[in-house]
């Protein structure tokens, strides 16, 4: 038992690493629930 935990600690310390040039990161995004209305060439003329 002792081995897999060892292995899974491993692994979370490997995944919780940020390659070099990443980028920005966001940690709350807004997230946009509503799609927004689009209308092609409609006019009331």
């Amino acid at each position: 038992m002792d081995s897999l935990k060892l292995v899974i600690e491993e692994r979370i310390a490997d995944a919780s690493i940020k390659p070099e040039g990443l980028g920005r990161q966001f940690k709350m995004p807004n997230l946009c629930t509503k799609q927004k209305k689009l209308l092609m060439g409609i006019s009331t003329i």
